[in-house]
């Protein structure tokens, strides 16, 4: 059986190899003390039929990198390299350490967050990793 929290373990010290970050959460937390930040977010599974016995499983988790939003430009050229370097860090690693067949992030998105006193610019990249589960 698959155990999630060393999946998110690997995640986490793989994030934390991008020097830029000042703060990796494995898990999205309430409040964001120092920028650039990541957080890691469980989003569920799908699975799929190998054979009678035999299933793959692709768990599904929300990287979210934060920086500070004071000048758009700036902000967006610290945002595009951070994930350019996590991308980096993460293919590196394609099995997570040996706790998956391999990962992959399937798409990113780019959020503003004004509804706060600390504006910031948010990217979301989507984490797959796949398993193979026996029954």
């Amino acid at each position: 059986m698959t155990d999630l929290r060393v999946i998110e373990t690997n995640v986490k010290s793989i994030l934390e190899q991008v020097a830029a970050f000042k703060k990796v959460y494995d898990q999205e937390p309430k409040n964001l003390v120092q920028l650039p930040a990541t957080s890691l977010f469980f989003d569920g599974f799908k699975q799929r039929d190998e054979s009678t016995r035999r299933k793959y499983v692709d768990w599904r988790w929300i990287l979210r990198i934060y920086v500070q939003l004071n000048d758009a430009e700036k902000a967006q050229t610290e945002l595009k390299q951070l994930i350019l370097d996590s991308l980096d860090k993460l293919r590196q690693n394609p099995s997570l350490n040996s706790t998956c067949l391999y990962h992959t992030i399937t798409n990113g998105e780019i959020f503003v967050l004004t509804d706060q006193n600390n504006p910031q610019l948010m990217a979301e990249l989507h984490l797959e990793a796949t398993t193979q589960e026996n029954y």
